[in-house]
């Protein structure tokens, strides 16, 4: 979408009047929309007023379900504990309200996982400059930025509720080799529902440029009936852990004795089985 698009008088009579003294064409001018309406967002959490209207709904009904849609993260902290559900639509696109129906009256039982952590302080994220032209990022990001400020998520890489609950009862490796590994999962489901759950699989080296960050290296979804238990192979890959190789200008697998992984529902689940390679 260009800039001139708010200065464009046929495609502005397909939208719902600007807020008062909004003149499309200075954000035209601009190239970045003001109060929110398009362009790079200045924040990561909700414009001032629709925080507003979600608080104010929340207090009126705390049955409330807020819908999110968009991108990446949004934080939530002033808001989220009233909530009595938060949805992530992402771009649902065309069937998006078909979807969203399904999953609120649950005829669908919602199965997706967050793909990056979302903090409960934004200065756990990297620094941003949306005016700057260049910019340089150490490897630190999302969820291990988070660890090793010794800090909080909102909501951890991998994080997703359902209708129906979880547990991994057992993990082993079945076959071992220079650069992969084959687990087999045992997964339950202890609720009423028939669900989807993803199985994660977090790795981490005792040594090593990065000992002690912990990496995803494998994961695997699984269709569980209610009350079930099935058996879940997971392919992990040795590789996200291993070291560059500055000779061979490639990335050489991590020795196995030096890996320790941990089989989750998302990041730091108190309920992950670690299952070490040596």
């Amino acid at each position: 979408m260009g800039a001139d698009t708010m200065a464009n008088p046929d495609l502005l009579a397909l939208f719902p009047p600007l807020p008062e003294g909004v003149d499309p064409g200075a954000m035209a001018a601009e190239g970045v929309m003001a109060d929110g309406f398009g362009g790079d967002r200045a924040s990561l959490g909700l414009r001032a007023s629709d925080e507003a209207v979600i608080r104010a709904a929340l207090a009126a009904n705390p049955r409330t379900v807020v819908v999110l849609v968009g991108a990446g993260a949004i934080m939530m902290e002033s808001w989220q504990q009233g909530a009595s559900a938060i949805l992530m639509m992402w771009y649902a696109g065309m069937a998006g309200g078909t979807a969203l129906g399904r999953v609120i009256t649950g005829e669908a039982n919602p199965s997706g996982r967050l793909p990056f952590a979302i903090p409960a302080d934004p200065a756990d994220l990297p620094d941003f400059d949306r005016t700057a032209t260049a910019v340089t990022y150490g490897h630190l990001h999302g969820q291990r930025l988070i660890d090793a400020r010794g800090s909080r998520a909102a909501f951890p890489h991998g994080w997703g509720l359902s209708y129906t609950d979880f547990r991994l009862d057992a993990a082993s490796v079945t076959r071992l080799g220079a650069d992969a590994v084959t687990l087999s999962v045992t997964l339950s489901n202890t609720g009423i529902r028939e669900g989807y759950h993803v199985v994660q699989v977090y790795g981490s080296r005792t040594d090593g440029p990065y000992a002690g960050e912990a990496f995803v290296v494998g994961f695997a979804v699984a269709d569980v009936p209610a009350g079930g238990t099935v058996t879940v192979p997971v392919q992990v890959s040795l590789l996200p852990v291993g070291a560059w190789n500055p000779d061979a200008k490639r990335v050489e697998p991590a020795p196995p004795a030096s890996v320790v992984l941990s089989v989750s529902s998302y990041a730091h689940d108190p309920n992950s089985i670690l299952c070490p390679l040596a």
